[in-house]
């Protein structure tokens, strides 16, 4: 509380008939930590901040009375220092929002000075200028008089950027660089909606951003997609878009910022990749990923022994993604280390009820020490049973780097977690990783498995990887069974465990 007695110990006077009324302590969140101010601030000013104290700024009473407080107190969180006008009654005051920056140089609170000015003038309240053409008269949208800083900023900005209805998706204002960006003019886009110049597979991010706990769109939502140019090729763009609060509960207009990075179109593997990993990040912001579990049995018993969790991700409309979509690019990028140690927390939060899990670590985590880390750490934190979780590596994993791959196995083992070697039979060394480290399971590939009673050569296969297992005495599994007669065939040959569809189809963890 420093600041505040620093800044209004008393009135403070500015220019003439100038002084501060109030003083407003917010944290990163918005939420008010403390109100400096005098008695009749309410009638002063048109709301009472003190009656927010531990409450959000973003709140409709505040959007209502002030609506553009909240977007300058976002401006100030990313540094920047806002100030603008509002007039009750024959009031006039002047509100400063500044950023406060911790030890570390980041935005950790905003102040909010409310000055007193000089009464305003019946007239000077006839004479304002009308609200910008085809926006809700509603929104703090700054005047368009021609000369406005924000609308010569925005039509002269070398950044794409456009305002739109974020309901219907349409542009309601596009500037020079967004037209030239997807290469369709002004009068085209302002025509039609955002969809209509979007590649078929990237439609309806607008209408879907994601919205706080008082419905209003999250300050700083940020996607990737791919614009669609008149000449058939894509250019693929990161999306900012920030909420503009009108009086009411929700935003009418959003800003819409399209950085120019993406004015040159890459690779169709890139645009992927970039797609992918955008969508990938905003999933594990906003806690989509979720896993789903399918239940290894035993053969002799027919009793469940363990659940390998597999990932999948949701998105915004709550539909299933396939791994298959995502995963390949989180690899490629690194991103797959944070993936993975989402695993590992779910997969020990697991065990430590009780559950016996396998979960796959993927093959760029091997030499992640952060990933071996979030497993140790979890599973002394919790106190589970380590045996209860199988850490789960495919063959081919193993061959970037060996010495990584001992290095893992022997950190796993000691914390008493068991390995298993998925996938088994595809590669080439898997001698040489039985004899360097430290596994007590192998899964045999489904190929093998769904080919033992249907050729010679399949059966031959699964009977040779039985005999290894057992010469090193470890456990097998059957990956991929579907029909009744290949878990009894399995059985035969001496499988002791297996999966797939024939026992049970992967099911949503509760």
């Amino acid at each position: 509380m420093v600041l505040i007695s620093e800044r209004v110990s008393s009135p403070t006077e500015r220019s003439a008939g100038e002084h501060v009324v109030a003083v407003i302590v917010a944290d990163a969140n918005l939420r008010v930590r403390a109100v400096h101010a005098g008695d009749g601030l309410a009638e002063r000013i048109g709301w009472d901040p003190r009656a927010l104290c531990e409450r959000s700024l973003a709140g409709p009473h505040v959007r209502t009375a002030w609506p553009e407080l909240v977007p300058a107190c976002i401006a100030a969180l990313a540094g920047d220092r806002e100030a603008f006008e509002r007039t009750v009654g024959t009031r006039r005051h002047r509100v400063e929002v500044d950023p406060v920056h911790d030890r570390g140089g980041d935005v950790a609170k905003v102040v909010i000075t409310v000055i007193e000015r000089p009464a305003v003038r019946a007239a000077d309240l006839a004479g304002a200028a009308p609200f910008p053409a085809g926006l809700p008269r509603r929104a703090p949208m700054p005047v368009d008089d021609g000369t406005s800083l924000f609308w010569r900023g925005f039509a002269q900005a070398p950044t794409a950027m456009a305002i739109v209805d974020p309901v219907a998706g349409r542009f309601v204002r596009v500037n020079d660089a967004l037209c030239a960006l997807t290469g369709h003019a002004r009068e085209v886009l302002l025509a039609g909606t955002i969809d209509d110049v979007s590649h078929p597979d990237d439609r309806g991010v607008v209408r879907t951003l994601r919205r706080g706990p008082d419905g209003v769109p999250v300050a700083g939502h940020r996607y990737t997609k791919r614009y669609v140019r008149p000449d058939g090729g894509t250019v693929l763009v990161d999306v900012h878009l920030i909420p503009v609060c009108p009086a009411g509960s929700t935003p009418t207009c959003l800003a819409h910022v399209v950085p120019v990075r993406a004015a040159n179109p890459t690779t169709e593997a890139e645009d992927h990749d970039a797609l992918w990993l955008g969508r990938l990040r905003d999933a594990l912001d906003e806690d989509r990923l979720v896993l789903y579990s399918q239940p290894i049995i035993d053969l002799v018993t027919g009793r469940t022994v363990q659940n390998e969790l597999l990932l999948r991700m949701l998105d915004r409309d709550g539909r299933v993604v396939s791994p298959g979509m995502f995963l390949p690019a989180a690899e490629r990028s690194g991103l797959i280390s944070e993936v993975d140690r989402w695993v590992i927390r779910q997969a020990v939060a697991a065990a430590a009820e009780g559950t016996a899990v396998q979960f796959n670590v993927s093959a760029r985590s091997l030499s992640d020490p952060s990933v071996m880390a979030q497993l140790e750490d979890s599973v002394a934190a919790a106190g589970v049973d380590p045996e209860l979780l199988v850490v789960e590596v495919t063959e081919t994993a193993m061959t970037d780097s060996l010495g990584a791959a001992r290095e893992f196995a022997r950190r796993v083992t000691k914390v008493g977690c068991p390995i298993a070697l998925d996938d088994f039979g595809t590669g080439f060394g898997g001698l040489t990783y039985l004899q360097h480290l430290q596994v007590q399971h192998l899964k045999i590939d489904m190929e093998f498995v769904q080919e033992t009673t249907r050729s010679p050569r399949g059966e031959q296969m699964v009977r040779a990887i039985v005999g290894l297992a057992k010469e090193f005495g470890l456990t097998t599994t059957a990956e991929g069974v579907e029909e009744p007669e290949t878990g009894v065939r399995l059985a035969e040959l001496g499988v002791d465990r297996a999966q797939g569809y024939r026992y049970g189809r992967p099911q949503p963890v509760a």
